[in-house]
């Protein structure tokens, strides 16, 4: 496929270098031997220079990513020491900070960094609500470095997941159901414009139809296509661990999975549709990452009626892109800011398995064969 949809990674991979460059700095004055839990650092970088000092490192990482697998709360264990990566949304921080209490011992200490772009300048008041003697300590390479102490009382401390559940109503099709959300949810666990739309103009699909929801959140659009075929199998998967929590309670018995693409499900799984409003943006900055591997990985995912779904912002050129996958490409929907887009029937070019010759050899009868079924 052409590159309309490949953008450079450059913003939020300066941001995370710079993290853990910070991080490493502020472990070098701690005594040997400490249990530090290290939460949502994503390079690795400063898991591997802690262990190579001698500290214990436990990490929680919310989000799964390339080799990074995403869980809801942190194990339980105590941590002399916790080192947090601020999230920019503030019921994300607040969520975080608590967690973070939850595990370090009385007197241990917190360390909280972010970048200067994403608000971590005004983190310190944040930090107060749970912890005492909050200091910045550290300000280089466009972050900020935040040091606090946890107290033996804390009196608004939740101190588990459960305690943090919202419970809520969501319109699905006209009709309002009781919903789940918990905080720093995409749209804030509500319904957002995007979604909405394409709710509407879900596909009509057999009895019994197996359907893939990419970046589901909460589980609204797979809650919608139930209403609208009850008999549908659904299979969800988000990139954040909480999210999927919410959607296994929003729309129970549909397998949801926490992962960072469909690599993360049986590579002999078909879909009679796929369906998503894709994750365009990572913290403050815009990212076409998930939307190319979907495109990529969804002609051999799906059944050859099957249509790939997609509702993203007017301004994405994504019309070029299905064009160069699919041989039938529509325009199902439009308002003053989204679009929805079906796909279907894939280019043979884009079918063919990309192997040695012997391989590819070996391929080609079952992919026909699939076909002529």
């Amino acid at each position: 496929m052409g590159h309309s949809l490949f953008g450079g990674a450059g913003a939020p991979a300066a941001r995370a270098s710079a993290v853990a460059e910070v991080l490493v700095g502020a472990a070098e004055g701690l005594p040997p031997g400490q249990r530090i839990l290290l939460i949502d650092e994503e390079t690795g970088l400063t898991q591997a220079a802690l262990t190579e000092a001698g500290h214990k490192v436990s990490l929680w990482r919310r989000y799964a990513g390339k080799g990074i697998v995403g869980r809801p709360w942190p194990a339980a264990g105590e941590a002399d020491v916790v080192m947090l990566r601020f999230p920019r949304a503030r019921e994300a921080q607040a969520f975080a900070l608590d967690a973070a209490a939850s595990r370090l011992v009385v007197g241990g200490t917190l360390f909280v960094v972010g970048a200067n772009d994403e608000g971590i300048k005004s983190a310190g008041d944040r930090i107060a609500t749970l912890f005492t003697a909050v200091e910045s300590v550290d300000a280089r390479r466009h972050c900020r470095l935040w040091k606090a102490t946890r107290p033996a009382e804390v009196p608004t401390l939740r101190g588990s997941l459960e305690a943090w559940k919202k419970h809520g109503t969501m319109d699905i099709l006209g009709e309002e159901r009781p919903w789940v959300s918990y905080p720093g949810l995409f749209a804030q666990g509500g319904l957002d414009q995007g979604s909405a739309l394409l709710a509407a103009h879900l596909p009509v699909l057999p009895p019994n139809a197996i359907v893939f929801d990419f970046g589901c959140g909460t589980g609204v659009l797979s809650a919608a296509l139930r209403a609208k075929v009850p008999g549908v199998q659904l299979q969800m998967l988000d990139h954040d661990a909480i999210a999927i929590i919410a959607a296994r309670e929003n729309v129970p018995g549909a397998m949801a999975i926490c992962g960072l693409s469909m690599g993360a499900l049986p590579l002999w799984q078909r879909y009679h549709a796929i369906i998503s409003n894709p994750p365009l943006h990572q913290g403050k900055d815009r990212t076409l990452a998930p939307l190319t591997e979907l495109l990529q990985a969804a002609p051999s995912r799906l059944i050859d009626e099957g249509k790939l779904i997609l509702v993203v912002q007017r301004h994405e050129p994504l019309q070029k892109p299905l064009q160069e996958l699919f041989l039938n490409v529509a325009l199902l929907a439009e308002d003053s800011r989204y679009r929805v887009w079906c796909a279907s029937k894939p280019h043979a070019w884009v079918l063919a398995p990309e192997a040695p010759a012997e391989e590819a050899a070996e391929e080609r009868p079952r992919r026909k064969k699939r076909r002529e079924d």
